[in-house]
């Protein structure tokens, strides 16, 4: 009997981190220590910092990447961790790279919640000037997916520099949120 209240018990806990927002393995709404501490140990090194922010930088699968940890104000748990592929230099590269990380996630969280694709005037693909109506905001591509949790998940086309351009994926613990969330409005009301 005791063998199998330990069995059940198990596969609850199981159960229930096997939906557990994270990305690279590393679980979110953990401490910043913790989460920056499970990236060390998986070879990413730190960059810089900013308030609310830790950026860090590592290699995954091969292929380089900076991650940028969100926080929340008081207590330090990580609500968001934003994923930085390297950058693309055309514009079939990136389309590429963001066809190959569509699959991917849609592969994981199922189909998007929400997928927009489209230009503005005077803007179309195929023009030529794909990247600088990126830059321009004139190109718009942002899928959204939502797992069985309700953690958001985004991935989105950026520019970050003249004649570049990079995918972005967001990862965003729910629960993390909300406590971001009640943090910011007692330190905006002066209630902290």
């Amino acid at each position: 009997m005791k063998k199998i209240t330990l069995l059940l018990l198990f596969c609850a806990i199981s159960c229930a981190f096997s939906f557990a927002q994270s990305f690279h393995g590393v679980t979110l709404g953990q401490s910043l220590s913790a989460t920056q501490q499970a990236f060390l140990n998986k070879g990413f090194t730190p960059l810089r910092s900013v308030e609310g922010i830790k950026y860090m930088k590592g290699t995954i699968a091969g292929d380089n990447y900076e991650i940028a940890l969100l926080y929340t104000p008081t207590s330090k748990k990580v609500w968001k961790i934003v994923v930085y592929t390297g950058p693309s230099f055309s514009w079939l590269s990136l389309k590429y790279q963001h066809g190959k990380f569509k699959d991917l996630l849609t592969k994981k969280y199922g189909e998007p919640t929400n997928d927009f694709w489209y230009f503005r005037s005077p803007y179309y693909e195929g023009d030529g000037f794909e990247l600088q109506a990126l830059r321009k905001e004139a190109m718009v591509s942002s899928v959204f997916f939502r797992d069985p949790e309700g953690n958001s998940i985004f991935m989105e086309m950026v520019s970050f520099d003249f004649g570049k351009g990079q995918i972005r994926i967001g990862y965003e613990n729910a629960e993390a949120v909300k406590l971001y969330t009640a943090e910011t409005e007692k330190i905006e009301k002066g209630t902290f």
